[in-house]
Order: structure tokens, then C-alpha cells, then sequence
């Protein structure tokens, strides 16, 4: 979808003072180019990698057979003696089966990439032939110079033009031809629409290669050869076998198949016209839609029968298919170690609206000039990890851990050279202020705190996507003794948790992250750059993505920990009564310390906060 970036700068520190806002960047912003990993096959191969995964939702079969085909023949140049050489050719039937603006390398590659994403247009945009150098528009003939091959039965479009056009006349030199060449002086008959000298035209799709890709599409659906003996005798109910050949392969899971299923179809004397082998065998044959095919059908059949129910013998061959399919995919089961030990079902619980709930608050974004000293009902205050390493921020620090319980926030992503740095300094900071535990945004935070654990409090994030009891039992093992459960949950499943000795919390207000990239809109690269004109520390600017509603999503980068975090357009408002957790948790972001106390009041008496500007998000809705 479309976004603009909007820069908003305040004209003094504080938040309320007015703002000019300015457009930084607009278009397709979050539409990635197409990952190409050709390049890196090698490495990823060397590195051990065992499985790897095309991306190819809502793609055509021509798409599925070429990049399969391509990447499996890379896979295994790389995996052989010979040399790892692209060809060319590969690499363009890629790029024509479907791209959007070129191929990336994504992350893989250690180089900042500002190649990553294509703004001007959110689908395939195929491969650049030529540009309009001449259009006829009575007789619809448009000239140019390839610049890639072009065939009748091709289809192209044009830059103005939404329909795709297929090749039904080329002419060279006013002369018809089949295909034309890199280089060529061409005009297309029949075209006609929007179209202006200088037009790019691009090469949508390749007859060629849809020809060579259809033998992969046709033969997608690959059977294996089974037997069957259907037995049809009166006053017995018919019966149907099924066996197969085996093979030379010990480990083939269709060796050793042979079982029979009775039906309760009974034959009775035939009148008029007395049941057929050949109809049986029609019938029984009837397998499309299914991996196998019959080699052998035997009919044991008696004279002068008929079967009352075709529709019966139908479903005594999909009861066999049924079984054969049991009995192999349980020749192929992986058993897992973990077992379910109950099976729960949940009720809403009666819930006390005179039982006031502990309260924890996350202080996004930390103001020197704020005099936190005010703040009131608060139990634990939630301060990000960077404001720790800014000198600025000691007092504002020290002062806070006076008022409450303080706990350190982790972001969901931190980098090795992050994780470092903060291995370095946490004991000196930790020794510096009175800090009661963590938050943890990340599981391989658990051991990075380890040595920790005995001395603090470990509180789980949302981020852990806390959806059942099974999971929160499993992270008291790993010394979480709070949980800050998933803020998608509905109001049945956020109420249904056991009760135990792991605290919950469930957020009830603030702007919610709805994505974590490593993706930085304003340098428009995937790294954190060290010389960047975006200025995204200064505290009197704010950005956002607008959507085509109008929506502001607020967008902050953040240096310390290298990665961009989106969130919300609305904020979060649930009631404090209407959840049965140990704490509410409510995320602030711009509010001064007056309309901090004053919001915290208002959810901790089980009031919420209602207009265009919030949400209840998932708790109203069935997960």
C-alpha cells in the first residue's frame, strides 16, 4: 500500500507547541524488492544450511517452475566440485516471472543495502524492452529498439496503461517476423490507449518460457501405482483389498501394504440388468484428485448381482484411500517429546470490579526536563535500556527509582555489537541504579541475563506471544516471574489463565508496535548508518507513516539498538475491570507528567479513555 513520510517538528520542547509537518518521502515505502539468493548459495550451502524456502503466495505455476527449477540447479552447483558461474539467462527468466523493481539481496549481504525496497509500484513490472520512439495512433503501430528479446505471444504493458497487451504482430523493416532480438528496430501492431513518445515498455511475460515451464505445471501431479481386489458375492457385504508391489528399496514406505475394508453394502438378485465388472472397475477407478492410480483391479464377481448403492461402493473406495493414506503417514511420523497433560476448556470468569489492579508503566520516551517526582499509583516503571547509557538521563534515572519499583526495558531486537556494549556496562549500571529486574523482549535475552536471574526480577514481554497456560509454565522454568500477556488476545482468552505463581499484566493503554524492521525508512537502508541526515534522536522531531486513510502510524528509529519500530495509529483503551490479570501495564509515549497521573487514575479506576483516537484492538473480537 502507498505511505508518505511525515517529518513533524515542534517548535519547542514540549509537545504541545506547534508543529510543521513536511513530507519526506512518499509511495509504495514498505514494499520490498524480491529477494534473488543466488549469489550467496554457495555460503549458505557451506554454512550447513539443510532446507530452503521459496516465498511464492499468489504466484502462478510459471512463477513455481522456474524459480524451483533454478534454485535446484544452483543448489546442486554448489554443492559439486564445479565452479558456481551464473547464467545470465537464469537470472533474467527470474526477473520474468515476476519482479518489482529489480532483484535484492535482502540481508544477507554485510553492506548496508539501500536497494531494499521499490517505491513506485507494488507489483511485477516484468522486464524493460524499449521505450515509444514512434506511435501511430490511427493504425496502433508503436516503434522501438529492444532492449530484450521480443516474440509474438509475448505480453507487454506500457508505462501509462494499466492491460497488459499480447503480441500479435512484429514487424522488422515493415516485414512480419516470429521474434525479434536485443538491439532491433521493431513496430508492434495492435496497440492502442494512453501511450506518448519516450513510454517504457516492459516485457510482462514470455511466451517462451511459459512453454518450457507448462511441462513442469503438466506434470506436477505425480501417482504411485497401487492394486485392488473388490469382492461382490451375494448375501456377503462387498469387501475391497488393497496391496501393493514392493520394491527394491527397503526404506519405500509403499512396500509391504495389503489390508481389506468391508463395507455394509449388501448385493442383491439382479432383475434386469445385473452389475458389470466393467461398471465396478469405472467406478473404483475413480481416483482424481488423489496421488495414486490403480495398475491392477481384480473383481471377484458373481453372476446375476446388482448393487443397490453406487453411491455406497463410492465410499468403500474413499474409505480405502482414506486408509492407505493413514498407513503411510504413519510410516513417516515424527513423535514429539512434548505431551499435552490435560485438556481445558475455558469459561469467562466472574471478574471483581472493586479489586484495584497493581499498575506498571513503560516511559517510551524519557524527558530530561520532566519532573517524574509527581507521578502517583505507579507500582513499576518500565525505562528502555538506551536511556541508561546517556549520561543526560542519570538524574532523571535516580529520581525514578524513588518512586517505584524500576525495571530495565529490553527491545525485541539487539545486535551483537549491542549486546556487547551493554555485556560491558551492565554490572556498572546496575551497581549505579536501584533497579528491581528486566523486562525481557527476547528469549536469548534469558541467557544473556543468566548470572542475573537469582538477584532480579525477570519479566517476560509480550513479545513471548503468550497465548495458553502450557507456555507460561515453561517460561517460570527459565525464572520469568511476570508475564505481559499478548495483547491479541480476546476477552475470553486473556481471562482464562490459570492462576499460579507467575504474575500476568495486560496492557490496557498506549500505541501498540505493529512491526520491528531493521529496515530504516529515513536513511532508506537496512542498516543503522553512521552518517545519516535523519537526525532521528532529536527530540523535537516525530515521524509517520500516513496511510491512504489518513492514518498516522508514529515510525521511530532508533540508533541504540539499529532497528525501526512501527506502531499503531490509535491507541490501545481497555478497561481495568474487564481483565483479571495482576497488573495493567499502560505505554506512554508524548504525555507530560500531568496527563501520565491523570490517565493512570482514570484506568486504574476501571474507566478507559473513548474516541476516533483508540481502540480496544483484539480484546472485543475472537481470536
Amino acid at each position: 500500500m502507498p505511505y508518505e513520510l511525515i517529518q513533524e517538528t515542534t517548535a519547542q520542547k514540549h509537545i504541545e507547541s506547534t508543529a510543521n509537518k513536511k513530507t519526506l518521502n512518499k509511495g509504495y515505502l514498505l514494499s520490498t524488492k524480491d529477494l534473488c539468493s543466488l549469489d550467496f548459495l554457495p555460503t549458505l550451502v557451506n554454512l550447513g544450511i539443510t532446507c530452503f524456502k521459496i516465498e511464492g503466495r499468489l504466484k502462478s505455476p510459471e512463477y513455481v517452475a522456474t524459480v524451483t527449477r533454478i534454485y535446484r540447479k544452483y543448489i546442486d552447483l554448489a554443492q559439486s566440485n564445479s565452479p558456481y558461474v551464473i547464467d545470465e539467462k537464469d537470472r533474467k527468466d527470474l526477473l520474468q516471472v515476476f519482479n518489482r523493481g529489480g532483484f535484492s539481496t535482502g540481508y544477507l549481504d554485510s553492506n548496508p543495502n539501500k536497494n531494499l525496497i521499490y517505491k513506485n509500484k507494488p507489483n511485477n513490472m516484468g522486464i524493460l524492452v524499449g521505450a515509444v520512439s514512434h506511435f501511430n495512433n490511427n493504425k496502433g503501430y508503436i516503434t522501438l529498439k529492444l532492449q530484450d528479446e521480443l516474440s509474438i505471444g509475448d505480453t507487454v504493458s506500457l508505462e501509462k496503461e494499466k492491460s497488459l497487451y499480447t503480441i500479435s504482430e512484429l514487424m522488422i523493416n515493415n516485414k512480419n517476423v516470429i521474434s525479434a532480438h536485443t538491439g532491433d528496430i521493431v513496430k508492434i501492431g495492435r496497440i492502442k490507449g494512453n501511450i506518448s513518445i519516450n513510454d517504457k515498455i516492459f516485457k510482462m511475460s514470455s511466451k517462451a518460457l511459459n512453454n518450457f515451464t507448462n511441462k513442469f505445471v503438466n506434470e506436477e501431479m505425480v501417482t504411485t501405482k497401487i492394486n485392488c481386489k473388490i469382492t461382490v458375492h451375494k448375501h456377503t457385504p462387498v469387501s475391497m483389498q488393497i496391496y501393493t508391489n514392493n520394491s527394491e528399496d527397503s526404506n519405500n514406505i509403499y512396500n509391504n501394504i495389503n489390508f481389506s475394508i468391508t463395507s455394509d453394502l449388501l448385493p442383491i438378485d439382479a432383475i434386469n440388468s445385473p452389475i458389470s465388472a466393467e461398471r465396478i472397475i469405472e467406478q473404483i477407478n475413480k481416483l482424481g484428485g488423489t496421488p495414486f492410480e490403480f495398475e491392477n483391479i481384480d473383481v471377484d464377481l458373481e453372476d446375476n448381482l446388482y448393487i443397490p448403492s453406487i453411491s455406497k461402493l463410492n465410499q468403500l473406495r474413499r474409505d480405502c484411500i482414506n486408509k492407505l493414506e493413514e498407513v503411510l503417514l504413519s510410516r513417516i511420523h515424527r513423535n514429539s517429546s512434548f505431551r499435552v497433560v490435560e485438556n481445558v476448556q475455558y469459561a469467562l470468569p466472574n471478574i471483581k470490579l472493586d479489586c484495584p489492579k497493581k499498575v506498571s508503566i513503560l516511559l517510551n520516551n524519557l524527558r530530561e526536563d520532566f519532573n517524574y517526582a509527581s507521578l502517583e499509583n505507579v507500582d513499576r516503571i518500565y525505562i528502555p535500556i538506551k536511556y541508561f547509557f546517556m549520561p543526560k538521563f542519570r538524574n532523571t534515572i535516580m529520581d525514578i527509582t524513588h518512586l517505584a519499583n524500576t525495571y530495565i526495558y529490553t527491545p525485541s531486537i539487539l545486535k551483537d555489537s549491542v549486546i556487547n556494549a551493554v555485556s560491558k556496562e551492565l554490572d556498572t549500571i546496575l551497581s549505579t541504579y536501584a533497579i528491581k529486574g528486566f523486562v525481557i523482549s527476547n528469549l536469548s535475552y534469558i541467557h544473556l541475563l543468566e548470572k542475573y536471574s537469582k538477584d532480579y526480577e525477570f519479566v517476560g514481554n509480550y513479545n513471548m506471544n503468550v497465548y495458553n497456560n502450557y507456555t507460561i509454565r515453561e517460561l517460570g522454568k527459565l525464572n520469568i516471574s511476570c508475564i505481559t500477556l499478548s495483547p491479541e488476545l480476546d476477552r475470553l482468552c486473556l481471562n482464562s489463565f490459570e492462576k499460579s505463581n507467575i504474575l500476568t499484566e495486560a496492557i490496557v493503554y498506549g500505541n501498540l508496535p505493529v512491526m520491528t524492521t531493521n529496515y530504516c525508512l529515513l536513511s532508506e537502508s537496512n542498516f543503522c548508518l553512521e552518517k545519516c541526515s535523519g537526525n532521528c534522536s532529536s527530540s523535537d522531531k516525530k515521524y509517520f507513516l500516513k496511510d491512504r486513510l489518513n492514518m498516522h502510524f508514529r515510525i521511530v528509529p532508533d540508533s541504540f539498538s539499529k532497528t525501526t519500530t512501527i506502531y499503531n495509529s490509535k491507541k490501545t483503551s481497555i478497561s481495568a475491570n474487564e481483565v483479571v490479570t495482576d497488573f495493567i501495564r499502560l505505554d506512554f509515549w508524548d504525555e507530560d507528567v500531568n496527563e501520565i497521573v491523570e490517565i493512570i487514575n482514570t484506568f486504574k479506576c476501571g474507566k478507559v479513555l473513548e474516541g476516533k483516537d483508540f481502540t480496544n484492538g483484539n480484546f472485543g473480537r475472537s481470536v
